[in-house]
């Protein structure tokens, strides 16, 4: 969920857990304040109603495709790999 940029986050923190959400993790990256909680559906009508809260949206896992995407990085056309068809593999760099 996404703070306002002027609330305190740890105070916010602090107000949802006393109302039974579990805070799972807190981020300030000095633009966007960020909590990641977790609650039940009925929980997260009273937590969006909280002054200080500007947007909920569920958490999704990143997945990483690293064993698929290798030739989006090297031609950006499906399953060509040039630079490695071209011996250029990165051993010893």
């Amino acid at each position: 969920m996404l703070v306002f940029e002027d609330a305190d986050l740890a105070g916010v923190a602090s107000s949802l857990a006393s109302m039974g959400t579990t805070v799972l993790g807190s981020s300030d990256n000095g633009i966007n304040k960020i909590l990641r909680v977790s609650a039940s559906g009925t929980r997260l009508a009273s937590v969006a109603q909280h002054p200080d809260v500007e947007w909920i949206e569920p958490y999704v896992r990143p997945q990483a495709f690293n064993a698929t995407a290798q030739w989006v990085h090297q031609t950006n056309a499906s399953e060509s790999r040039r630079i490695w068809d071209l011996g250029i593999h990165g051993e010893g760099r």
